[in-house]
């Protein structure tokens, strides 16, 4: 995977954040399983300092390669949002932020 002309490595556990603006090539193995997620500016930028200062640590990030505890912790978010965002049931939009 590569972002802004960088490569990181595509394995287990790993996990990719892009900021708005950046390009990024993604080649993946055949079987390979994964979540995109992307957020537009208005998520990206909240008002609420806390989550703006968790945001702004976690984005000077591209890559994390993650323990497998803390990966199943965060698939598990991941498989919430995923479930919220298809069902979309009322204020589904506030349940994943």
């Amino acid at each position: 995977h590569s972002i802004d002309f960088t490569n990181y490595p595509v394995d287990d556990y790993s996990v990719f954040f892009m900021r708005p603006g950046q390009v990024h090539q993604l080649t993946l193995q055949q079987g390979s399983e994964g979540y995109l997620i992307q957020f537009n500016r208005e998520f990206y930028a909240p008002k609420e300092e806390t989550v703006n200062f968790v945001l702004r640590k976690v984005s000077n990030k591209n890559y994390c390669s993650l323990s497998v505890e803390n990966f199943r912790k965060f698939s598990s978010q991941l498989s919430f949002i995923f479930e919220e965002y298809t069902q979309k049931k009322d204020r589904y939009k506030e349940a994943i932020k």
